[in-house]
């Protein structure tokens, strides 16, 4: 029997700027030296009706506020895993810092059961911002994030603004790499905006 997502494989993709480049957080992030670089890239569908109706079909999480972080559902990962799959996703060259195709999927991980061994994680609004000022204040291996943490929480706050409206439905993702190629010091975060059926990669591999 196919799997309910299968189609993803088949839909044409296409990248977007929202103006994250701009903000002021990755603009000091991209200041910072790593050997394996960041990659920061939108990507929406060309059939946006239909992608949102996949969005939307994703088990929902709870709102409850305390759940900050739960281990996602395999229905989110197989979603994740035949979206990689697309061929048309394939073709927009997103790439970490060091050239490499970070859409790429490798063994293990290139059979949905395999993929399904991944760690994924469910992020509320609050642990999505928390987890993101750690990850710029942890900065690279060779320098140190030059901001305060009080002016890194606004930076922080404009960038999810860029990303979701304030009538927005969207969740986030807290991810463990599918490439054999991320060997470092990796954090990776797929932001989902499911009203604008908008997907945007954030993910930095840095190595000693």
């Amino acid at each position: 029997m196919d799997n309910r997502f299968h189609e993803l494989s088949f839909l044409n993709f296409k990248k977007v700027d929202i103006g994250l480049r701009e903000t002021e957080l990755i603009k000091e992030y991209a200041r910072l030296k790593f050997n394996g670089g960041f990659v920061l890239a939108t990507i929406e569908c060309c059939d946006s009706e239909k992608f949102r109706d996949y969005l939307h079909s994703m088990y929902s999480v709870t709102d409850a506020m305390h759940l900050n972080m739960r281990s996602a559902a395999d229905d989110v990962k197989d979603f994740m895993y035949y979206l990689l799959d697309s061929q048309s996703l394939a073709g927009l060259d997103i790439y970490l810092g060091n050239g490499e195709a970070f859409l790429s999927v490798d063994p293990p991980y290139d059979e949905l059961e395999g993929f399904r061994k991944l760690a994924f994680a469910e992020l509320s609004e609050n642990e999505m911002k928390k987890r993101l000022l750690q990850t710029a204040i942890k900065s690279s291996i060779y320098d140190d994030w030059k901001v305060s943490a009080e002016q890194t929480s606004k930076m922080i706050n404009d960038f999810s603004s860029r990303m979701f409206t304030e009538d927005s439905h969207f969740r986030t993702l807290y991810f463990q790499q599918w490439g054999n190629f991320m060997i470092g010091l990796f954090e990776g975060y797929i932001f989902i905006d499911i009203n604008r059926g908008q997907i945007t990669f954030f993910a930095v591999d840095d190595y000693d």
